[in-house]
C-alpha cells in the first residue's frame, strides 16, 4: 500500500520543547523510526546536541497491528518522563522524551481510534 515507508503517511510527531532545534517538528512512519544525528537516522535530530549518538540513540516503532507505539532506548542518556529510559515503553502520547540536552514531546496521530490503513 505504502511503498516508501519514508514518505508514507505521518503516524506521529516529535515535537522539540528544549533544547537544540526547540520549535522544530519532526513526523514519525508506520514501522521502526530510528533516531540519531547522521545522515542514515529517519528521525534526524541534528541541531547541534553532540550528546545524541549519530545513529542508533533510540527508536520509536509504530505498528498498524496494534495501532500502538514504542520506545525502544538503545543509547545511554535516553531518558522517558525524566526517569532513565531502560529496554522498551510502550508511549501513549504526551510523553517527554530527553536524547542529550534535548528534550521532545511525543504526539500520536495513528492508535486505537484512527489509522491510515482504516479505510484504505
Amino acid at each position: 500500500m505504502f511503498a516508501d515507508a519514508h514518505s508514507g503517511p505521518v503516524v506521529g510527531w516529535l515535537a522539540v520543547i528544549s533544547g537544540p532545534g526547540r520549535g522544530q517538528v519532526l513526523t514519525l512512519h508506520y514501522g521502526v523510526n530510528d533516531i540519531g544525528r547522521g545522515v542514515k537516522a529517519r528521525v534526524r535530530l541534528d541541531f547541534g546536541d553532540t550528546f545524541i549518538a549519530l545513529e542508533n540513540q533510540a527508536a520509536i516503532i509504530y505498528t498498524a497491528g496494534s495501532r500502538r507505539f514504542y520506545l525502544q532506548a538503545i543509547a545511554a542518556e535516553t531518558w522517558l518522563n525524566e526517569r532513565p529510559a531502560r529496554g522498551s515503553a510502550e508511549l501513549v502520547g504526551g510523553e517527554v522524551l530527553q536524547f542529550g540536552q534535548t528534550r521532545l514531546r511525543f504526539v500520536p496521530l495513528c492508535g486505537p481510534d484512527f489509522d491510515w490503513r482504516d479505510n484504505a
